[in-house]
């Protein structure tokens, strides 16, 4: 198999189709993470897709409302001056 694009590589797995290996994505580590890196090594404002050497793969994040519709009505069944339930 040639080398794909993460592009390529993401959209094969999307349709279940073979790929050399899955999709890479770095979103970011903790900001915690990141200053622990740092003190190790990682030289301040390294792009992490160049300093690893993946291949960035571009995506939209679709936020989807998970509540339910219509809303439950809120009934309080028993309160106390610990909790109401």
């Amino acid at each position: 198999m040639s080398e794909l694009s993460n592009r390529e590589r993401f959209l094969r797995c999307m349709r279940y189709e073979s790929v050399d290996h899955p999709p890479l994505v770095l979103p970011g580590p903790w900001a915690a993470a990141r200053r622990r890196w740092e003190s190790e090594g990682l030289p301040k404002d390294a792009n992490l897709n160049d300093y690893f050497e993946v291949p960035e793969l571009k995506y939209i994040q679709v936020k989807l409302e998970t509540v339910f519709h219509p809303a439950f009505k809120e009934v309080i069944l028993e309160e106390t001056d610990e909790y109401v339930g």
